[in-house]
């Protein structure tokens, strides 16, 4: 017992001195989940922070009667492999910016959709999108550097509230980057990723792992999602829920016992 008290002082202290450095007004952003929230060690996310939702993980095909989310619309299926990662992601997005500050898209492939990100709540008014210029390939791999360091800058300025996008390959150093200009500022980093990153170098404080689930439900405008918390600094990582997104209006609330969780990669 001695030397699990030890453990946990000497967790806290290491977390003390590597989040020395963030902006933080003491406030959590909620997930819109009251469930998704319990999950996490502050019951939601602190400003300042990096968060992913690794979409696609394990997805299982959906009923041919099943209509896609809205999020479908936000991000190509490359990214969220029609899960709801991208809508999970961006409802942080939109709860972030409800007391003001600007919400930077980072759209390099240029499939942000307005209209439902204004049904979710999101601000269009304090809305700033970054896109490669129209002459270049958003797959050009060239145009790495240009793009990371706007997502860097947006993410080191008091007056974004949070920078929202899907990022595929980032290196080690850039994510550092990101890190450590989102403490200085206290803006949040949201990014959707695909399934290749698990495994991947990353300092994000929290890490999602999504995936859909087959339906079996008669409602078309239901979409069952199993949600893995895989990395969560200062809390324990692991834990699962099943979730269900009404489609129409976007409400999300837990699905209790979903059967297997193996479709989510461990």
């Amino acid at each position: 017992m001695a030397t699990q008290a030890l453990v946990q002082q000497l967790q806290h202290r290491i977390e003390r001195i590597e989040t020395s450095a963030r902006v933080d007004d003491g406030q959590t952003i909620s997930s819109g989940c009251l469930a998704i929230d319990g999950l996490l060690p502050e019951n939601g996310y602190r400003r300042g922070t990096l968060v992913e939702w690794i979409g696609g993980v394990g997805q299982l095909p959906a009923d041919r009667n099943d209509r896609a989310i809205t999020s479908q619309r936000l991000m190509p299926p490359t990214f969220s492999g029609g899960c709801g990662a991208d809508y999970l992601s961006l409802l942080v997005a939109a709860n972030a910016c409800a007391d003001g500050g600007a919400l930077v898209i980072a759209d390099r492939n240029r499939q942000f959709y307005p209209p439902a990100a204004a049904a979710m709540g999101v601000d269009l008014g304090n809305v700033v999108v970054i896109r490669p210029p129209e002459e270049k390939s958003p797959h050009d791999r060239r145009y790495d550097n240009e793009f990371f360091w706007a997502i860097d800058q947006a993410l080191g300025c008091s007056a974004v509230a949070a920078v929202w996008g899907a990022i595929d390959q980032v290196g080690e150093r850039w994510f550092r980057r990101f890190q450590l200009s989102a403490e200085a500022s206290g803006t949040m980093g949201l990014f959707v990723r695909p399934a290749s990153a698990i495994g991947q170098p990353g300092w994000s404080e929290v890490q999602w792992h999504v995936a859909a689930k087959r339906s079996h439900a008669t409602a078309a405008a239901t979409q069952y999602v199993d949600l893995k918390l895989a990395r969560c600094r200062g809390g324990r990582s692991g834990k699962r829920i099943g979730l269900k997104i009404d489609t129409v209006t976007g409400n999300i609330s837990p699905a209790g016992t979903l059967g297997s969780m193996e479709s989510i990669a461990s």
